[in-house]
């Protein structure tokens, strides 16, 4: 029986987690944060809901690794990832879980909406990484890697094989869930660019070039497994 619980990887956004919390709350459905070493721990114990703690800054993906294992031990077989900064529009969230009430092997994800208020780099970025998506999967079809809001069927061999712990996490796990055999679904969802992002624009740039040279160079690999498959 399937067992949805939220998943939010939480870093030092004081004023807005208490108004998403209790937006969650409505949906009666089990909240899981990751507080990924914050500062504002006052803040978090008033929630109410499960919070596990990092005792320093370990990366949003490392983060959420540790939400799917706590959901995973707890019997929750989907989880939707909700980013705590709410750059996303909360109010798609109820077509996110029309979806997945009748669709609960897909993918569920958001892709940004990019008007002409959109930072270009955020319009290039999402280019260029949809590009070397395309590439590191001989071909999928991807809207957008870097929407955190998304809804999972919780696969531990896919979370153990995706070796990112911070903002490139996000790109990799897609990448491995469609190699896994895995479809999607998308939703375009509206994006807040005035609310705080902790992407570092060096670090976290470089973490994504990384991470892409390592499926691009891993691709002999999943060439083979595709070929054999295709003969079975």
């Amino acid at each position: 029986m399937d067992k949805i619980c939220f998943l939010v990887p939480y870093y030092n956004h004081p004023q807005k987690i208490k108004i998403l919390v209790d937006r969650l709350k409505s949906y009666q459905i089990h909240i899981i944060l990751i507080d990924d070493g914050s500062s504002d721990k006052d803040v978090l114990e008033a929630l109410g809901i499960d919070i596990l703690t990092h005792s320093q800054n370990e990366g949003k993906g490392r983060a959420l690794k540790t939400g799917f294992e706590y959901a995973l031990k707890n019997g929750f077989t989907h989880a939707f990832q909700i980013d705590a900064d709410m750059q996303h529009d909360l109010n798609k969230i109820d077509k996110f879980l029309e979806i997945y009430k009748n669709d609960k092997k897909s993918i569920i994800c958001g892709y940004g909406k990019y008007d002409k208020t959109a930072p270009k780099s955020r319009i290039y970025g999402r280019k260029i990484t949809n590009f070397w998506g395309y590439i590191n999967t001989l071909g999928g079809h991807f809207e957008d890697f870097m929407i955190g809001m998304r809804i999972y069927p919780i696969n531990n061999k896919v979370i153990l094989k995706t070796k990112s712990n911070r903002m490139e996490f996000d790109i990799e796990i897609l990448i491995n869930y469609y190699k896994m055999g895995y479809k999607f679904k998308w939703i375009e969802v509206d994006i807040n660019y005035d609310s705080i992002s902790h992407f570092k624009m060096l670090r976290d740039n470089f973490l994504i070039s990384k991470m892409h040279a390592r499926c691009f160079f891993s691709l002999p690999k999943f060439i083979y497994k595709k070929i054999k498959n295709e003969l079975v």
